[in-house]
């Protein structure tokens, strides 16, 4: 099963709600409002407008049921293919297990049986496929109404936002359209309330078709030869369902026709009522012959943290992808050359961050995250052996003066402490490791030149770590009770809360929407933090975006310390703002500790 044969169908899936999408514009676009002209009439535009939209449904309903016809049609020989290919890809397998000595430990059963076994296999090869038609083509109209309620809303939104002043026709039509190109034509609903365009779900569902299908393929095979054992297949980003099965023998009897009478294994049922085999899983089981295959290898903790370490930089890379996907869309049909470029940009942000995960997928032959902290770690103490770190009152007259005035600023409890602690902030005459960081048995690396300072020659990475430092200085106080981190968590639960109830939409819309919000410079502090709170599920464009980190025992109020700290101790009175609008009760506990 080497092939994605779904990926055809997915890729004409997508044509057809682009096109959809991009017919819709194209008719903005062309009955432009003249808005220079006096004495123009919305309404009259409207009406022009009402006229394309009833030639856009016709013309799609004629166009694209014959296109979803021959792409069921395929759909429909793709599904019945793959139960032969299971077969001869089993037969193929046996014969292998025959010349290593195989032998069959079991009567073959009566025609009699076999037949009857077979003809069921029939009707569950007939009813997938006519579920999976059915399900397409609801899906199929769907698309075609949700495509014409989207363009009947955004003729009638356009004239609004035109009226509350949005600026130019282009404009208008950007923030009448703004949602429906952000999340796309979404018009399958799951019952756990998630949305999914067509091409996605078209994607899923004939994966898990054609899987089955295979599976099914296989498994008559195997019962011709009365085998029903199986062993799951052991890979590196099993996804968290999956793996409790992994490496493991398992009856076969679904595909089969095992029972318990073929040994004291696990029946395959179980364990697909216990999750295995879900939508889009990537797992697979091989038929395991007893004697000749070799014998089961179950994972240890270590293959447990690394398939989970590998399964959610994955789901990482499918967030980043779908939103690299997202802004190209906005971007491709945005009529405002302003949002263009904008939305532009951020695809080609979305698209570095992809990069970012499937470099870290990719680097020292799979080592874990973990070790590559240990070895940072031990680069850290022979850079302090070499370079002893010095304290804030031992550094360069020009830096120290330099730093000195900015704490003078600071509010009184923070300049307090901070100038209380001067001799016991150390820092690294080198920037160690390319970055800023804290350790806290050597103190802050940071390189003490001119250039290391932020594009706002700030200090903000100096004193972010030197925020790190006071809190150990002072005995680890932002995790010495729950109150900072339940306070952060409280008020970003709040934000959600009040933007699900304004908004009426989904939890992922929420993420989305916020961590858009999030993408400026300025928001470094507050994208961070939402990260840590979220597990990176909701992010701006800063932040630690390996998920691994915010795994660390007090990761979050660690890290939300030191903004807060670094905000405050440079009197940066614009982050202040953000963080107290976002981060109310936390601001205030974060100054509880303090004193």
């Amino acid at each position: 099963m080497d092939r994605n044969p779904e990926y055809d169908i997915y890729k004409a899936m997508q044509r057809i709600e682009n096109e959809l999408i991009q017919s819709m514009i194209r008719n903005f676009d062309r009955h432009r409002a003249e808005e220079k002209k006096e004495r123009y009439s919305w309404t009259a535009w409207q009406a022009e407008q009402l006229k394309a939209l009833e030639q856009y449904k016709q013309r799609n309903l004629k166009k694209y049921q014959g296109v979803f016809g021959k792409l069921n049609s395929d759909i429909e020989s793709m599904i019945r293919l793959m139960r032969q290919t299971g077969r001869a890809s089993q037969e193929i397998g046996i014969l292998e297990a025959l010349k290593k000595g195989y032998r069959r430990h079991k009567e073959i059963k009566s025609a009699k049986i076999e037949g009857r076994f077979f003809k069921v296999n029939d009707r569950k090869l007939n009813a997938l496929i006519k579920a999976t038609m059915n399900d397409m083509e609801k899906a199929e109209q769907a698309v075609l109404r949700m495509a014409n309620d989207k363009y009947r809303k955004a003729i009638f939104a356009a004239q609004i936002y035109a009226n509350t002043g949005a600026g130019t026709y282009e404009k208008a039509v950007d923030m009448a359209t703004k949602d429906m190109l952000s999340a796309g034509l979404n018009c399958v609903e799951y019952k756990n309330g998630a949305r999914h365009t067509l091409a996605n779900y078209a994607r899923m569902a004939i994966k898990t078709a054609n899987k089955r299908a295979y599976l099914m393929g296989e498994g008559e095979k195997r019962a011709e030869w009365g085998v029903h054992t199986v062993i799951l297949k052991k890979r590196g980003n099993a996804c968290p369902l999956c793996l409790p099965f992994v490496g493991k023998v398992l009856i076969d009897d679904v595909y089969s026709g095992g029972s318990k009478a073929d040994g004291n294994y696990p029946l395959l049922s179980a364990a697909m009522a216990a999750g295995l085999y879900h939508p889009n899983c990537k797992d697979i089981h091989t038929t395991y012959f007893p004697g000749i295959s070799t014998p089961p290898e179950g994972v240890n903790k270590e293959d447990v943290e690394k398939a989970k370490e590998d399964y959610t930089n994955e789901q990482k890379q499918n967030y980043c992808k779908n939103n690299t996907e997202r802004f190209q869309r906005m971007s491709e049909n945005s009529l405002d050359p302003d949002n263009k470029r904008k939305y532009a940009a951020r695809a080609k942000e979305w698209e570095e961050k992809e990069k970012f995960y499937q470099k870290i997928a990719g680097e020292d032959n799979g080592s874990t995250i973990q070790n590559k902290i240990g070895r940072s770690k031990n680069q850290i103490d022979n850079l302090t052996r070499n370079n002893p770190p010095i304290s804030l009152n031992d550094i360069k007259s020009e830096y120290r003066k330099e730093l000195i005035d900015i704490i003078e600023n600071a509010p009184v409890i923070v300049k307090d402490i901070t100038v209380k602690n001067m001799d016991k902030i150390y820092f690294a005459k080198i920037n160690a490791l390319g970055r800023n960081r804290y350790n806290p048995k050597n103190g802050i690396f940071v390189n003490l030149k001119k250039d290391m300072k932020d594009s706002r020659g700030k200090w903000v990475g100096v004193f972010h770590e030197a925020g790190h430092n006071i809190d150990h200085i002072l005995g680890n106080i932002s995790y010495k009770t729950p109150d900072f981190k339940n306070a952060l968590i409280k008020d970003f639960e709040n934000v959600v809360k009040s933007y699900q109830k304004t908004y009426n939409c989904d939890i992922k819309e929420v993420y989305s929407d916020i961590g858009e919000k999030l993408q400026d410079a300025q928001y470094h502090s507050v994208s961070d933090i939402v990260g840590g709170i979220t597990n990176n599920d909701c992010i701006g464009g800063y932040g630690h975006f390996n998920t691994e980190y915010w795994n660390r025992p007090h990761a979050l109020e660690k890290e939300a310390f030191a903004h807060f700290y670094e905000a405050y101790v440079r009197n940066d009175i614009k982050k202040i703002e953000l963080l107290r609008e976002m981060f109310a009760s936390a601001t205030q506990e974060f100054f509880r500790l303090l004193r």
